[in-house]
């Protein structure tokens, strides 16, 4: 029998700001800002690299960095230039930010513009909390495995709490080397995998203007 496409998506679902995979381990997604690291004289150069060297050193776990080019979305742009010409009582000011727009439009439709997002993946896995758990943990969750909704729930929020200890130290660092750094919220996840795993239709869909309509499944 054949199997969906869905199937081979490793993500079971999207819930308090984490990812949870089907093997039951989390994720943390932060978006982190670039540097004009070639304007920078070689001092400041050396101490982004002695930062970030002494970053990647003291990890006691391992995290994905991930580049996306994406094609630069100028639409929510374009409804904010409508809304200044439809307040402008200045005629004249007006035809030029519709110009404007004209310009910008034209260009984005014959110039494939593209952006570049940088995100830092941190996980927790599940084999992990089963060694924080020890020996009679062990014992105890496979004697009496955990089966209602609320001890599952207050398993969850144990593991994203190990979880968000490690974003938080991600974030301290990397702010001390002069990037900006936030972790994503649920809707703002949402939108990011539906666009990786669905670029051509993320690029013809208002995804965020529609995410109170998506369900999110509970953990199972």
């Amino acid at each position: 029998m054949a199997q969906s496409s869905q199937s081979f998506i490793p993500i079971k679902t999207i819930q308090n700001d984490t990812v949870i995979l089907k093997d039951g381990s989390l994720r943390a997604v932060l978006t982190a800002s670039s540097l004009n690291f070639a304007l920078m004289s070689e001092d400041e150069q050396n101490a982004i690299i002695y930062r970030y060297q002494e970053f990647i050193n003291s990890l006691d776990s391992s995290i994905q960095i991930v580049v996306q080019s994406r094609k630069l979305n100028i639409k929510e742009y374009l409804r904010l230039l409508d809304s200044k010409k439809a307040e402008q009582p200045n005629e004249l000011l007006a035809t030029q930010l519709k110009e404007y727009a004209d310009f910008i439009k034209t260009l984005t439709e014959t110039t494939n513009i593209m952006v570049k997002n940088f995100y830092i993946i941190v996980s927790f896995y599940k084999l992990e909390a089963l060694k924080r758990s020890g020996a009679i943990g062990k014992i105890k969750d496979a004697f009496w495995p955990k089966t209602t909704k609320q001890e599952k729930n207050e398993t969850f929020l144990q593991e994203r709490d190990q979880l968000w200890r490690r974003v938080e130290f991600v974030q301290q660092v990397l702010q001390g080397a002069g990037i900006r750094i936030a972790p994503l919220k649920t809707a703002e996840l949402i939108e990011l995998y539906y666009s990786l795993y669905n670029p051509d239709l993320a690029e013809k869909m208002e995804l965020a203007a529609n995410i109170e309509n998506i369900s999110i499944q509970n953990v199972q």
